[in-house]
């Protein structure tokens, strides 16, 4: 009984991991847009800076 409840367990985490797989880009992408968006809270970057940057990680997301 033990061993089909790990089975089971295994196969949902296995399925969770496969269908998330194909959004890794994305979820990269969104770290690093986050990262963007907390060096311009904290001054490190100008405006113009910023939105090239923003531009490029949106170009590269869906290249």
């Amino acid at each position: 009984m033990l061993l089909w409840l790990v089975v089971l367990v295994g196969g949902g985490y296995f399925l969770y991991r496969g269908l998330i797989g194909g959004v890794g880009s994305s979820l990269t992408g969104d770290r690093a847009l986050e990262e963007l968006r907390m060096a311009y809270a904290r001054g490190n970057l100008s405006d113009e800076e910023f939105e090239e940057r923003r531009a490029n990680l949106s170009r590269e997301e869906y290249q």
